[in-house]
């Protein structure tokens, strides 16, 4: 049941890039990227919502927007401070070689993460004719059918 199939193959380039990658850069790196992307979605979405709370008239829920990106804005600039000292600190000797170790862990995740969300569009057919194909593969493999029955986002 281990067939080496090109769903498989692709996994594979996925999982040692995200370990390549996660190398290079560190977990630091990574961490402070993970938290700016998520700000700037939460940012963007509290932006839509008191776009439209303004347009509907509903002043409260403005107010209440506005205090809750000013909070956001807040926490992210500690954030940011706290992954500055800990990027000083990783620079350290003996820590530089833990920060680079972690981060290939953490591009590792990265790509298991990327596959199971690859996985949810092939299970709910938004990837058209290759859902099939996907599934197909997925069930000739055990490695790809671990991690598809242990998908976190299918649950």
């Amino acid at each position: 049941m281990m067939a080496i199939n090109i769903t498989f193959v692709l996994a594979m380039i996925m999982a040692v890039a995200g370990v390549v990658s996660g190398y290079k850069t560190g977990l630091v790196k990574n961490i402070t990227a993970m938290i700016f992307i998520i700000a700037t979605f939460l940012m963007l979405g509290l932006g839509l919502y008191i776009h439209h709370n303004y347009e509907v008239g509903n002043v409260i829920r403005v107010i209440l927007a506005v205090v809750c990106l000013v909070i956001l804005g807040g926490a992210f600039g500690l954030a940011r401070v706290a992954l500055k000292a800990l990027k000083a600190a990783s620079n350290l000797p003996v820590l530089h070689l833990f920060d680079h170790l972690l981060g290939a862990l953490a591009g590792l995740i990265i790509a298991v993460v990327v596959t199971e969300l690859i996985y949810v569009a092939g299970f709910y057919n938004h990837l058209g004719s290759y859902s099939a194909k996907l599934m197909e593969d997925i069930g000739e493999n055990v490695i790809l059918f671990s991690l598809y029955k242990y998908n976190i986002f299918l649950k």
